[in-house]
């Protein structure tokens, strides 16, 4: 709960009579730091509320629940609300007053596309016709009624099949984040080919076209199509600058795509563009706790990514710095395949700047995870990254060691390709040499061999999470891997 939240609690609590030692019991939750039953019970000793302490709980629970309603308003609050008063006029036979309320709520259900409520709602307005007995009125006005329970039908299912086909790509996309195999790229080009994606005009609303849009866009993305990626998502977010109701509804939704549309416009070379989508991240208008959080992963996503991107090493330290920082406030809070994401972004940070054992707790953290089968390309790419940075250290006994387990963990997630496995086989080369052997004439093999498998274009993505090509030049040239990156831009040019 936020701090509003507990003193909306403390305030409707006052309002009420009766035994309130769900206050205290409240209080005593809220300041433990993790929940301690035992240690409540001794608190509490002699209370009566103890002998059923789960009935307590419950209470407490429920109450919370009741206030946190009451003090949260939205729109979905406004129209359920309505629907609620509706339900209670009828019950007192208040049929004009309820009627009126229907025509309001069902213009509200229609600016915010609420289909499945319009059709409950059309369903109250046959009730107070039968109830009524205005047969005259009820016999004009049945045809309207049944025609517009057609159209909202025909639209809700319309949208259902835009989601179902949604569902499809985002159980890939939790998978992983890009296509490498080519039973993935068969994946996702059926989902492509089907017929409601092939003209926009087939979506009969806002929120389907949204669906639709969603769809394209996280297909093409899987692909690496990101010129198709940055006109889609310029497409979803006109949409939704354009009804209101809906970006405000659907804000979290909002904050992803100004992220993304960032991320691909950097992809393309448009920069500008994409610290202008960086800036405006940080200006986003949030209506949650929730929405908060959003912003918060995709800024923080963003901009490390853009710093390892340009070479940007001081200002990529200073953002770690903070994101450590705001991060102790929100630990357990936000998108477990955003925090894999980061952590891995800010490891590989580190591995580029030459600061492997600073890396190293980040790229754990990744291993440490309980099993998971969201973003298994981190999951997997972490582990060769931690054998490359205890090769970087000097730990070459670790490495040999932790090849094979590497490569099994790899193979059970289908994500041992070329480029893996010529990784792996080249650190295993690495680790086996002496301390006063030359690591030259392997990295000349190495770079050769990896050159050729990136021809393709598969394979070349796996570059997205770890520049290999870089990681041997800088052994190469004994430079890190920031100071390439930083000669080959043309200027580090702050992000925002």
């Amino acid at each position: 709960m936020t701090k509003g939240d507990r003193r909306n609690f403390k305030l409707f609590a006052r309002l009420q009579d009766g035994d309130k030692k769900y206050v205290q019991l409240f209080d005593a939750i809220d300041k433990q730091s993790e929940y301690d039953e035992p240690k409540l019970l001794e608190q509490f000793k002699g209370e009566r509320f103890t002998k059923q302490f789960s009935v307590a709980k419950n209470y407490l629970y429920n109450y919370i629940l009741k206030t946190l309603h009451i003090f949260h308003k939205d729109q979905y609050t406004e129209l359920s609300t309505l629907m609620h008063q509706i339900q209670i006029l009828m019950g007192k036979n208040l049929y004009d007053q309820s009627r009126k309320l229907v025509r309001k709520a069902k213009h509200l259900a229609e600016r915010q596309e609420r289909f499945q409520e319009t059709l409950y709602l059309l369903e109250y307005e046959r009730m107070i016709l039968h109830r009524t007995q205005q047969m005259k009125q009820y016999e004009a006005l049945l045809a309207t009624v049944q025609e517009q329970e057609n159209k909202a039908i025909v639209r809700l299912q319309n949208l259902q099949e835009y989601k179902h086909l949604y569902d499809e790509i985002y159980v890939i996309l939790n998978r992983a984040n890009s296509a490498r195999g080519e039973n993935e790229v068969t994946e996702v080009n059926t989902i492509l080919s089907h017929p409601l994606l092939q003209d926009e005009d087939q979506a009969l609303s806002t929120r389907a076209q949204l669906k639709m849009l969603a769809t394209l866009n996280e297909c093409h993305m899987f692909k690496h199509d990101f010129a198709a990626c940055r006109d889609v998502s310029k497409r979803i977010m006109a949409v939704y600058e354009d009804n209101e109701s809906i970006r405000k509804e659907k804000n979290l939704r909002y904050i992803n795509t100004v992220s993304n549309l960032g991320i691909f416009c950097y992809y393309l070379g448009h920069r500008e563009e994409s610290f202008a989508m960086l800036s405006k991240m940080k200006s986003l208008e949030t209506y949650s706790q929730h929405e908060k959080l959003r912003v918060f992963e995709k800024y923080y996503h963003f901009k490390i990514a853009l710093c390892i991107e340009m070479g940007a090493e001081e200002e990529g330290r200073a953002t770690i710095e903070s994101f450590i920082k705001e991060f102790k406030a929100v630990e357990g809070q936000i998108m477990k395949s955003i925090e894999l994401a980061i952590s891995f972004f800010v490891a590989n940070f580190f591995v580029m700047a030459g600061d492997h054992s600073e890396a190293l707790p980040w790229v754990n953290h990744i291993l440490n995870e309980p099993k998971t089968e969201l973003r298994t390309d981190i999951q997997c790419m972490a582990r060769i990254l931690n054998l490359i940075i205890h090769l970087e250290l000097g730990n070459r006994d670790f490495v040999e060691y932790n090849l094979k387990s590497t490569a099994r963990f790899l193979s059970n997630r289908d994500r041992l390709y070329k480029f893996e496995r010529i990784i792996l086989k080249y650190l295993r080369y690495l680790a086996a040499l002496g301390p006063d052997d030359s690591d030259r004439d392997l990295l000349v093999k190495f770079s050769a061999e990896m050159e050729e498998v990136l021809i393709d274009p598969l394979e070349r993505k796996a570059l997205n999470l770890f520049d290999v090509v870089t990681w041997i030049k800088s052994r190469q040239q004994q430079a890190s891997m920031m100071q390439l990156v930083q000669s080959e831009a043309e200027g580090v040019q702050k992000l925002d």
